[in-house]
């Protein structure tokens, strides 16, 4: 393909996506969902009250070990039917993994009764929207980006895909506009590669397999701002990387508890009284079972 059209081709396909659109593709909004709910175990809560410190983990180390590589399949996929060179798609696979952005995920769900999150704990932390992630951007968003440190990180509130035709589609114009690149010259070839492995990563952060659509999840993602390939988390526990959110009485609102665990709501009202959660109320679920 000569490469004036490839340069127009570029045009077009970067007016049908760019950082803007996929960031909006996920957008939560903060009036529609004003309360997030985080699942866990009581044992865990009161370890989260106790120390007021949450822990954020990497994109790259979710608990399910499918979930981060969901996009990059797909990815991989569409370039299978597209015909591309074997030696072309395992090249991709390389840049993939020799990529990384320092990406944490924070999950949520704006369903306080949500018997599909029930099997990741008894309990639901349920937060004001608007006062986590102003907690959040307090702490880690830089005044200004030129003067960003390895400590600071973009903070994103971000709606969960489970659509399979939304996915793909987005997906065929980063993919198409990855095999366009290979015409281009090495240096002009590289930076539209990175260009696609930037919006790869980001949609790998809130694409997820249509299975769980029923989790209805929204994420808090944080963005370290560092760019120099490598991860900076602020803590690294049983060799995962963290970083660090704190809980304050002022950002937890209530504790939602299942039917299995009704029988320990005194325990949960004295364990938030004891850390100074006085005014975080305790209810129980909704749900008949």
């Amino acid at each position: 393909m000569p490469e004036n059209l490839v340069k127009k081709l570029f045009k077009a396909l970067h007016e049908l996506i760019d950082d803007k659109n996929i960031v909006a593709l996920g957008q939560c909004d903060f009036k529609e969902n004003p309360y997030l709910c985080h699942y866990t175990q009581i044992e865990s809560l009161k370890k989260i009250l106790e120390s007021k410190i949450f822990y954020i983990g990497s994109a790259y180390q979710m608990n399910d070990k499918t979930e981060h590589s969901y996009v990059y399949d797909l990815a991989k996929a569409i370039l299978v039917t597209m015909g591309i060179k074997e030696e072309c798609i395992e090249s991709f696979v390389d840049e993939v993994n020799s990529a990384i952005f320092d990406y944490y995920i924070w999950s949520f769900s704006a369903n306080e009764d949500s018997q599909a999150l029930n099997h990741y704990g008894n309990v639901a932390l349920k937060f004001r929207t608007e006062k986590i992630y102003q907690s959040l951007t307090q702490k880690f968003c830089p005044l200004d980006l030129k003067s960003a440190s390895s400590n600071d990180a973009l903070v994103m509130p971000l709606k969960v895909c489970y659509n399979i035709e939304s996915q793909v589609a987005i997906l065929n114009i980063l993919m198409c506009k990855y095999v366009a690149s290979l015409c281009l010259p090495k240096k002009e070839s590289h930076d539209i590669k990175m260009e696609v492995l930037t919006h790869l990563a980001m949609l790998s952060t809130f694409f997820k397999d249509p299975l769980y659509y029923q989790e209805e999840e929204i994420r808090l993602v944080l963005l370290k701002t560092s760019n120099d390939n490598k991860p900076h988390p602020e803590k690294i526990i049983n060799d995962k990387r963290k970083l660090i959110a704190n809980i304050t009485p002022d950002t937890l609102e209530e504790i939602r508890v299942f039917k299995d665990a009704e029988n320990r709501i005194p325990e949960i009202k004295t364990f938030l009284s004891n850390s100074e959660f006085n005014n975080v109320k305790v209810e129980l679920t909704r749900l008949g079972y």
